[in-house]
């Protein structure tokens, strides 16, 4: 079952951001059913909405997504961007050749273990990486 993700004022005023109708109209081609997005083709697609708004301001609004929660950045090889709407913990397949994101499967997989490739293609190199944060010593 598909997770959706919206942003509206008060979600913006919830997490500290203020409103402004850049940020909302981001956050709206961004709402529906989780996906993972490219900064340059959400711009494209700003662009082809009519929405009047430079690649800067669609990464700068992206990243303060990312900063406050409502969004989480994808890790991958390149200079490109990638963000998710689904924040939770999972893992992804990058369709090099394509340029696109799909999520596993599988989520149960332990990370340990090398996931099947969907059909039709083939796992050409895997890249793991574990993003870590300090542990409170009373822990």
């Amino acid at each position: 079952m598909a997770k959706w993700f919206h942003i509206t004022e008060s979600i913006l005023k919830r997490h500290g951001l203020r409103v402004t109708p850049r940020r909302l109209a981001i956050g709206s081609l961004l709402s529906g059913p989780r996906r993972h997005v490219e900064a340059q083709a959400l711009f494209e697609e700003a662009r082809d909405a009519g929405l009047k708004v430079s690649l800067a301001t669609v990464y700068n609004t992206l990243r303060d997504f990312e900063r406050v929660g409502l969004i989480r950045r994808i890790a991958l090889p390149g200079e490109r961007m990638w963000f998710d709407t689904d924040r939770g913990d999972h893992r992804h397949f990058y369709i090099e050749s394509e340029n696109r994101v799909i999520d596993f499967e599988d989520q149960s997989q332990p990370p340990g273990i090398v996931p099947s490739a969907p059909d039709g293609y083939r796992i050409t190199r895997i890249d793991m990486i574990a993003h870590l944060e300090k542990r409170d010593r009373d822990l």
